[in-house]
């Protein structure tokens, strides 16, 4: 949060990313080699976060002081407590699908769902989540300026298109992913099949993030809690309704309603809020692009091993090419991306590139 609010983005990121390196390799340590069972769950959990805080607490720890300020106590009382809802509503929606399906189809379907659900959040913790909460306070200290409505306008856009772009490529590599991660657990490889859809539904999560800054400049976070609360008994309701019908596909279906339709209700209350323009046609075109490469891609997947890894680096490459020759992209955004790529396309320059990055 520290790092958040000094909108260090980068290291905001590299915390998470690094978190979550951390903890598969304890867990692959604690629970493969040294075969500790549920406990080597929590083992990895707790050690990751030490080695985390070990790391990153010195610059923060320099920033303390001892204060209270009863009038910034009330008002963050005020504030943050429709916050305390929509947290616990948050667990409920995160892992709520999980309980129906256990008891609908038992701890075996959760396993295999869950280590989907595991490799699809990567969409979450790359995109929607570290980008998210990297962009807010952006947001909140610059929404008054001259052309941040523009730029806010087009941060969902090529948001939304990256995190599709990740999600396809996700998608494409899902069999290559979890045969890395679980070689010789054959029962996991039914995963496979349900990583994209579900890394496609998270990637539409990054929307109601980019609605819900209208509600943070107002400070109005009483939606947050009515909207995550309905949409976790939602979750629930449509579980039990699709999981009983469709099997872990039904999960999937009710993760991707519930998605949807936070995005619409963050949305309407935004723009009741605070007003931005977004650019839905473009938004349009690029889900419905991505929806037919990925339609593409699944006989692909019952191909020979080769021709079909050839195929997918094709498709992979092919998908930015089709959005650039449709001419998907305005001029400015050809040449913020000219300039990114050559800014980064010698490795020579990483070094104080990322040094530049982490003074910032």
């Amino acid at each position: 949060n520290y790092y958040n609010a000094e909108q260090k983005s980068l290291i905001y990121s590299l915390i998470y990313i690094l978190k979550f390196v951390l903890v598969l390799v304890f867990v692959v340590w604690f629970l493969v080699i040294k075969n500790q069972g549920l406990l080597a769950i929590l083992k990895a959990y707790l050690f990751s976060n030490l080695l985390i805080v070990s790391i990153f607490i010195v610059p923060y720890l320099k920033q303390l002081y001892l204060k209270f300020d009863i009038k910034l106590f009330k008002e963050l009382i005020k504030y943050s407590w429709p916050m305390a809802f929509s947290g616990v509503a948050s667990n409920i929606l995160g892992f709520g699908d999980r309980y129906v399906l256990k008891f609908i189809m038992g701890a075996a379907a959760v396993g295999v769902y869950s280590l989907a659900a595991r490799f699809a959040n990567l969409i979450d913790l790359v995109m929607v989540y570290s980008f998210s909460l990297a962009y807010e306070p952006y947001a909140l200290r610059n929404y008054k300026d001259q052309g941040f409505a523009e730029f806010h306008k087009k941060i969902l856009t090529i948001g939304l298109l990256v995190a599709l772009y990740l999600a396809l490529i996700l998608s494409l590599f899902s069999e290559e992913v979890v045969m890395i991660f679980a070689p010789t657990k054959k029962a996991y490889w039914q995963a496979i099949p349900f990583i994209a859809p579900l890394a496609f539904a998270k990637s539409l999560g990054i929307a109601k993030n980019v609605f819900g800054i209208s509600l943070y400049i107002k400070k109005r976070t009483q939606p947050f809690g009515l909207i995550i609360t309905l949409a976790a008994v939602l979750n629930i309701i449509f579980n039990i309704v699709f999981v009983y019908l469709l099997g872990i596909y039904g999960a999937i279906i009710s993760t991707l309603l519930v998605v949807i339709l936070m995005d619409i209700l963050f949305y309407i209350y935004g723009q009741n809020t605070y007003r931005f323009e977004y650019e839905f046609n473009r938004i349009g075109l690029a889900i419905l692009i991505t929806v037919v490469f990925w339609l593409i891609s699944l006989p692909i997947m019952h191909l020979p091993y080769l021709i079909k890894l050839v195929l997918k680096i094709v498709l992979i490459l092919a998908y930015p090419a089709v959005f650039y020759f449709i001419g998907y992209f305005k001029p400015s955004e050809i040449e913020i991306i000219k300039g990114i790529i050559d800014k980064w396309k010698n490795p020579k320059d990483w070094a104080s590139n990322i040094k530049g990055l982490m003074n910032k």
